[in-house]
């Protein structure tokens, strides 16, 4: 599908080039100057028409994209009328000219009127690519904003590069004395991809204003004179994703620096995340949320999240700038610009306390062989809680005996959990010739290995057979006593605890979850111990059975 989208991108941009070659240099030329002042006119009242629209129900969730597209069209329609009627003529030029120049300028105009209607789409409310598309994301593993993937011909880049530069050049905003698209909203082909890279690429990609607030801002620097940043912002609950939680990557959260002249501003994104965390009691009931955790943003599945069924929440947003003179001038949240209070000083003491933890867990002392897990170990194909068909989400997919193939659900609540009938889920499918093995690993328990998070979270998880045969999961589930989140694609098997989303929130010590890794294993083999990279969590001895679906 993506070599199907640049193939339309470079059709699109060829035709209209095309069109007008024919029509003559001088009407390709006219309507070049009718795209590049309408592309002005559109990203100069961008942001107030924005701003109105989001406060529509119509446009609460598109108003960003509809804002910039649709006053483009209206600009340029009314430019080309108004042109064709005080220039009713046209000025004969050799065919060679009208070809070669009129096609370059027909060319330019191309560029820049699909590369203002890319940008626009970008942000409106869909999911995070456009035909295999996706620009600039996240990378899957580390902290690093990056190019997924580039198109041949990268108009949005290039038509933000355009009036990023005539925003501080021929078209400086001298009489309003307002800032230049360059400062106000830099790299906005960037973010038009980037705040679409949300949790299951089906997040909420703007918010209103009066919807969240800075509180303050702390600016301190690390001993080697590197500049650190703290945001703490107040969420209220309208500010959450459709209404519900506010669920927030990195990519949709930036710090843009104050730019002098012609140069282009600084952005950076936050590294990590402060917020205070719901425990749970004995009885497991979760508890006041009143307990202060430090998260990173290191991989595309961490996500600053409010606490559920709270009127605000507080989430402190921490930039490791790396900057020696660091001179901030906003925080932007999903597309909103949000002032910044006068800075304060951080003492040296905040400034180690935002900083990762490099301390203790170079090595993490196991016995050489581990636990005892032979009775964490479960070779019954059958699913825990019984459920039907008709009562799970869609993305789980089945059997015609209701065996599990596929899953990717997140927060299935309780009450799905239930039922019985012809169409009970009875398990999860495994292929012919091997069994499915639950292996469970929640906290407390004595095969668990979160203590090797810092450590190991990008290393295989696997158990072996006594042939030294590795298996990675599958899949997993968490149950919380009120939602479940289920995993499984045997055709991508789980490949460390980064893969797992929201890894560190989740499975936190002395949270009352369960938490099962899920495998195929050949039938007959013998697994006889679960590792995290080398590191050996337990022994056992399970021999594992061929599955016979009935």
């Amino acid at each position: 599908m993506f070599i199907i989208f640049n193939l339309l991108i470079v059709g699109l941009v060829l035709l209209i080039a095309y069109w007008w070659a024919n029509e003559g240099l001088f009407s390709a030329v006219l309507h070049l100057v009718c795209v590049i002042a309408a592309g002005a006119i559109a990203f100069a009242i961008w942001e107030p028409l924005a701003m109105f629209l989001l406060g529509t129900d119509m446009f609460k969730y598109s108003g960003w994209g509809v804002a910039l597209v649709s006053v483009f069209a209206v600009s340029l329609l009314i430019l080309r009328v108004a042109s064709d009627k005080i220039v009713p003529a046209n000025i004969k030029f050799p065919a060679w000219a009208n070809l070669t120049f009129g096609g370059l300028a027909g060319f330019a105009a191309g560029v820049l009127s699909i590369g203002i209607c890319l940008i626009g789409s970008g942000f409106v409310q869909a999911t995070d690519n456009i035909m295999g598309y996706r620009g600039t994301a996240r990378a899957e593993v580390g902290k690093n904003i990056e190019k997924a993937n580039s198109l041949w011909l990268d108009v949005a880049h290039l038509t933000s590069v355009f009036y990023s530069k005539l925003s501080v050049g021929t078209l400086y905003p001298d009489f309003s004395g307002g800032m230049t698209l360059q400062q106000y909203n830099p790299r906005v082909d960037e973010q038009a991809t980037l705040l679409r890279d949300t949790y299951e690429g089906k997040g909420q990609l703007t918010l209103k204003k009066k919807d969240a607030k800075v509180e303050f801002f702390h600016v301190g620097s690390t001993s080697g004179g590197q500049k650190v940043a703290l945001a703490m912002v107040n969420f209220k609950r309208s500010a959450g994703d459709f209404g519900k939680q506010v669920v927030l990557s990195n990519s949709q959260v930036r710090l843009v620096t104050k730019a002098v002249g012609k140069e282009e501003p600084k952005i950076y994104y936050p590294s990590a995340w402060r917020q205070k965390v719901q425990t749970t009691n004995d009885a497991g009931e979760e508890e006041q949320a009143n307990e202060e955790h430090m998260f990173e943003f290191d991989n595309s599945t961490a996500y600053a999240t409010s606490t559920p069924g709270k009127d605000h929440s507080i989430i402190q947003f921490i930039f490791r700038t790396g900057d020696n003179e660091l001179n901030p001038s906003y925080l932007q949240i999903k597309g909103i610009r949000f002032d910044l209070p006068q800075a304060k000083e951080l003492t040296d003491a905040d400034v180690d306390s935002l900083m990762p933890n490099q301390t203790a867990v170079e090595f993490v002392e196991r016995d050489l062989y581990g636990e005892d897990i032979q009775n964490q170990f479960r070779t019954i194909d059958r699913f825990a809680y019984r459920t039907t068909a008709n009562n799970v989400p869609s993305s789980i997919k089945f059997n015609e005996k209701y065996y599990i193939l596929d899953a990717e659900a997140f927060s299935i609540d309780k009450s799905k959990l239930g039922g019985s009938g012809a169409n009970t889920i009875k398990g999860v499918s495994a292929d012919p010739g091997t069994g499915i093995v639950f292996v469970d690993v929640s906290p407390g328990k004595p095969s668990s290995f979160y203590d090797l998070y810092k450590t190991h979270k990008d290393a295989p998880i696997v158990i072996l057979d006594d042939k030294d045969n590795p298996y990675k999961p599958i899949g997993y589930y968490i149950f919380n006593k009120k939602k479940m989140d289920l995993v499984i694609h045997s055709n991508e098997p789980i490949q460390s605890m980064s893969s797992i989303k929201n890894f560190a929130q989740k499975i936190r010590p002395n949270k009352d979850i369960e938490f099962k890794l899920i495998f195929m294993v050949t039938a007959g083999a013998n697994i006889n111990r679960l590792q995290v990279g080398d590191t050996q969590i337990g022994y056992c001895s399970v021999t594992v059975e061929e599955q016979r679906q009935k």
